[in-house]
């Protein structure tokens, strides 16, 4: 907690971040302030983080608010399919690159904005329409407004698709070209001393943490 709060408030500085040491704790906190995003670890004491999305997801105060989930177990892709399937916005497994982390809670800000302001808009759209509907006479002029309105609408929403997409093949890349590369080098490196005077002990832990290595590079390119 206090690692992503010291991230969270050196990158995003205009933010408050407010922490929560279990479930039961965090929904009342989120139900009280109410925040842009949250953050939600999988395994904690008492309440774990699917419940916890469940009863977010499911109540109309939290329900829009975007749930970033965390996770040590987020390489298994049941664990991710799983929280998406409750609910969750996204999902990040330990351990995590900062920048990424700070780019993925970046993108659920985006994403709470946005459909905030479809919400008004929509709000805004809905109130005129039921006023226009009680009005004795409706003009023609209101109406083509009106289907400006949602025409512009469903541009928004079409536009909100989209940077989701960006954000989603932005982050794919930096998997794919930063971790990937680094991991590579890291693989280079290790094998090369295979090639040394070393007790056939150390010999196998370095084939054996090259292997893990390798792995990892192809799960990173899989993502």
């Amino acid at each position: 907690l206090l690692l992503i709060k010291s991230i969270l408030d050196k990158k995003l500085p205009d933010y408050k971040v407010l922490l929560a040491n279990c479930g039961t704790e965090g929904l009342e906190m989120a139900k009280r302030e109410i925040p842009e995003t949250i953050l939600l670890d999988v395994y904690m004491p008492g309440m774990d983080g699917f419940e916890v999305c469940r009863i977010l997801k499911s109540d109309e105060v939290t329900r829009n608010i975007p749930v970033l989930m965390i996770s040590a177990y987020g390489q298994d892709s049941k664990v991710r399919v799983k929280g998406l399937n409750i609910g969750a916005d996204a999902f990040i497994p330990k351990p995590y690159h900062m920048d990424e982390l700070i780019a993925l809670v970046n993108v659920m800000l985006r994403i709470k904005n946005a459909e905030d302001l479809l919400r008004k808009q929509n709000n805004y759209l809905e109130t005129t329409i039921t006023k226009l509907k009680k009005a004795e006479k409706i003009q023609k002029k209101n109406l083509t407004k009106i289907r400006k309105y949602q025409n512009k609408l469903k541009k928004l929403n079409s536009e909100l698709i989209l940077t989701e997409e960006k954000e989603k093949k932005a982050i794919a890349g930096y998997l794919h070209d930063g971790i990937g590369q680094t991991l590579s080098i890291a693989h280079i490196r290790l094998t090369s001393l295979r090639n040394g005077d070393l007790d056939q002990k150390t010999k196998i832990t370095i084939d054996e943490s090259a292997k893990l290595i390798n792995n990892a590079i192809n799960e990173s390119r899989l993502l």
